[in-house]
């Protein structure tokens, strides 16, 4: 009679399992932190929107307050009230922002990007001219300022939708699929062209 010899057990099957578990696991682990950085730079560019949008209301309502102050302003307190309109004027990049932002998430903008910089540097240069005044307001000088309100008031019109505020992650993301803020950045963009280029 023969001898039956021990089978030889094959270590290649559950090593080879154990290795593709421990594969799958960590292809699991690297996409879920993938889908996690997605998400943080999906919030963070939200929350810059949003901070643009607030930066830009900010802006408006202190430009169009200094430009009233300076409308009704005398000789003696001039000079504070240009100081405050040169503050205010300083803020004008965040208005800047806040429209480039909607012509980002637009798919087809109706103002030309160059002609969108030309008015928002011509809206600059009044704000320069307005704060290079000395002395007496000239009839000029009076109808630089109202039309300046004119339009301040109109951007404010624009603006007082925009309620958003930062904070929440999800409003934050949803931030970049668009929405009624585009349609106000779009809108600012389109007044500050009218005013300037007319």
């Amino acid at each position: 009679m023969e001898k039956e010899m021990p089978k030889k057990r094959s270590y290649t099957v559950p090593i080879l399992l154990v290795l593709l578990t421990f594969s799958l696991i960590g292809n699991v682990f690297f996409y879920s932190l993938d889908l996690q950085n997605g998400q943080d730079t999906k919030q963070r560019d939200g929350q810059s929107i949003i901070n643009h949008g607030l930066a830009a209301k900010a802006h408006v309502d202190a430009a169009l307050d200094a430009l009233n102050g300076l409308a009704a302003s005398t000789a003696a307190d001039r000079a504070a009230k240009l100081y405050e309109l040169g503050q205010a004027s300083a803020g004008q990049a965040d208005l800047a922002l806040f429209i480039d932002d909607a012509r980002r998430h637009t798919v087809s903008p109706s103002i030309e990007g160059e002609l969108s910089g030309k008015a928002l540097q011509a809206l600059n240069s009044q704000f320069a001219v307005i704060g290079s005044i000395t002395g007496e307001l000239t009839s000029e000088d009076e109808q630089l300022i109202q039309s300046m309100q004119a339009l301040y008031s109109k951007l404010k019109e624009h603006l007082a939708s925009f309620k958003l505020e930062s904070g929440d992650k999800l409003v934050e993301i949803s931030m970049l699929t668009g929405g009624s803020w585009v349609d106000t950045g779009l809108a600012l963009e389109q007044a500050v062209v009218e005013a300037q280029l007319g």
